[in-house]
């Protein structure tokens, strides 16, 4: 899979968003975290697709696992915009080589500025991590986000809107996991964010009223495929 960038201007992007009210700005946050935590059930499953593991052949790499982290999953890395991607059961997050990058910690569900570098080792975050305003996050996310909404459009082009609504369904059936949005009004709710936060809504407006964010593929029909849940497993397995 090529590196794309989304189009849009950044600091058309800062001023979108400081205008929106504190509280607004707050909830944007939580909400993306809501949907971040929600898509790595999601790579969970492409990682044991039946067919093949579908983060490497979206173009990770798939590391050792350390001996010393006897739970979680393998690290799948990536280079993207300048930076590199992670992902862990743990965690995930983008890493550029200067400045500063960004980690979604799954256990807390929050987002975290992170310093330049390699990424993070899955569970030993000291000295590597820390809370910043909300404006921040939310900047220092997008070239995570914008990886995200790549992922899931080659993803619906490879498989069809049929196979990630499976895997929502599977991982809205696990134990103590709260549903987020369904997949396509998710990856919608995503590009909203990064082109027009400003008006982007909560996302349990989205549910409530099953918005159409500018969503960049058909809904998925609902359907049943016995087969292809019996395959998809646990991203905690």
């Amino acid at each position: 899979m090529q590196e794309k960038r989304l189009s849009g201007n950044t600091d058309t992007f800062d001023t979108q968003f400081r205008i929106a009210p504190p509280s607004q700005r707050r909830s944007l946050v939580s909400d993306a975290c809501a949907g971040i935590s929600q898509a790595m059930g999601f790579w969970g499953c492409d990682a044991r697709h039946p067919r093949s593991n579908q983060l490497v052949a979206a173009g990770f790499e798939r590391l050792e696992k350390d001996p010393a982290l006897t739970e979680g999953s393998s690290r799948y890395r990536r280079h993207w915009n300048s930076g590199t991607i992670e992902l862990h059961s743990f965690c995930a997050g983008w890493y550029p080589a200067e400045g500063e990058g960004i980690v979604f910690i799954r256990h807390q569900q929050r987002l975290f500025s992170c310093s330049a570098g390699e990424p993070i080792e899955p569970g030993r975050y000291a000295n590597r991590i820390e809370g910043k305003s909300n404006d921040t996050l939310l900047d220092l996310t997008r070239p995570f986000l914008s990886w995200m909404i790549d992922h899931e459009r080659w993803i619906l082009e490879r498989h069809g809107p049929a196979y990630r609504a499976a895997c929502w369904r599977h991982v809205a059936s696990l134990p103590g996991f709260r549903p987020w949005l369904e997949p396509t009004e998710a990856t919608a709710w995503f590009e909203k964010l990064l082109t027009d936060p400003s008006t982007t809504p909560r996302a349990r407006e989205c549910e409530r009223m099953k918005c159409n964010l500018h969503s960049i593929a058909e809904k998925p029909a609902r359907f049943k495929c016995k087969k292809l849940a019996t395959n998809i497993v646990s991203a905690n397995s």
